[in-house]
């Protein structure tokens, strides 16, 4: 089942596996200054609804998703596997490795303003259209510091104004 996250909290998953089954989403968060750190997710499958990424942030701002992996995760519709739709969120030391987006999003799906990707690693993503390991539109974006290995299509596809990515490395796109 989802974990809906409604209020200010840290979880601190200590390297705790999340192992969705080929269900749903792990996280949805809906409340502002939320932290979550060392927590591995593994296996979404949205086979319908919403909200179908593995974390999930809705509307809320000052979210921070720190050293987290997601592998093997498939999403459907415009959500990606970490659907940012939150401003003032940063996503810090993550790692995403094999997973599948349809529609236009990606391994990380931005829709938003002021969302910082640092220190981050994408590998083998794919997504049919475009983006596939960061897709969206959002003002004061930046990436850095991330590197880049065999993701399809476009690696990056993000719209806004002082869109910034610096520092990074891509690799073996095909």
């Amino acid at each position: 089942e989802i974990i809906p996250i409604n209020k200010k909290i840290i979880i601190n998953g200590n390297g705790y596996t999340i192992d969705c089954s080929d269900r749903n989403s792990a996280f949805q968060i809906s409340s502002a200054n939320v932290i979550l750190k060392n927590i591995k997710i593994i296996n979404t499958n949205p086979s319908d609804g919403f909200p179908n990424a593995a974390i999930h942030i809705e509307n809320k701002e000052n979210i921070t998703i720190i050293n987290c992996t997601i592998i093997n995760s498939k999403q459907v519709y415009f959500d990606g596997v970490i659907k940012v739709n939150a401003p003032n969120t940063k996503i810090i030391n993550c790692t995403i490795i094999n997973c599948t987006t349809t529609q236009e999003s990606g391994a990380i799906y931005v829709n938003n303003q002021n969302i910082t990707i640092t220190n981050c690693t994408f590998i083998n993503n794919t997504n049919n259209i475009n983006g596939a390991a960061i897709r969206g539109g959002g003002d004061n974006t930046i990436i850095e510091n991330s590197t880049f290995i065999n993701n399809n299509a476009k690696t990056i596809n993000i719209g806004g104004n002082n869109v910034t990515i610096k520092y990074c490395t891509i690799e073996d796109r095909t």
